[in-house]
């Protein structure tokens, strides 16, 4: 069950394979650039960000904060575009590469890879939005973030305020203790 405005986020604990799971209520789009930036602060290359959520969720919102934060600690200021037409952005930091790649029009797993995110999820900072679309590509310890509206679908439940969205945030077993420490930075 998600989280209404009046339970808040919630734990969920461990699932089966040992990855801890968080639902976390983002009242709107400010609370979903804050989850990017956080993240951002603590990511390091090799970590691959799996997006999930219907056309309007807040996944491209979360990517350009997380960018725009990490181009922020070394001095720079760019526009961060979505990549549904280019498929891929790179932007080539001092602290190592950030990808940000949009799959939605992509039909098969090998497109993925022939676009080169198998050799960037182990070398670089992945936000992949679309991740269905990788197949048994996609690397088993990502960090999955779903975004949803309240009710679990795509259409806003709460009237009082539409742009709300639910985070259903899985990390891998073992998740780093920095991960872990910076999605409880996230609770209220």
């Amino acid at each position: 069950m998600a989280p209404d405005a009046s339970t808040g986020p919630h734990p969920r604990g461990a699932d089966t394979d040992g990855a801890v799971t968080v639902d976390l209520l983002l009242p709107g789009p400010q609370a979903t650039e804050r989850m990017g930036q956080t993240l951002a602060g603590v990511a390091q290359p090799g970590d691959c960000i799996l997006l999930e959520g219907p056309i309007g969720a807040g996944k491209s919102a979360f990517a350009r904060a997380f960018i725009q934060s990490r181009m922020a600690k070394h001095d720079r200021v760019e526009d961060v575009p979505s990549p549904t037409f280019t498929l891929v952005q790179v932007y080539d930091l001092p602290d190592g590469e950030v990808w940000h790649a949009d799959l939605y029009r992509l039909t098969h797993p090998d497109e993925a890879l022939e676009l080169g995110l198998d050799e960037a999820m182990e070398t670089a900072i992945c936000l992949i939005e679309w991740p269905d679309r990788l197949g048994s590509a996609a690397p088993a310890g990502a960090i999955r973030i779903a975004l949803a509206s309240p009710d679990g679908t795509g259409t806003p439940a709460d009237e009082q305020n539409p742009d709300s969205r639910v985070a259903h945030i899985t990390l891998p077993s073992p998740a780093r203790a920095a991960l872990t420490d910076a999605i409880r930075r996230l609770l209220p």
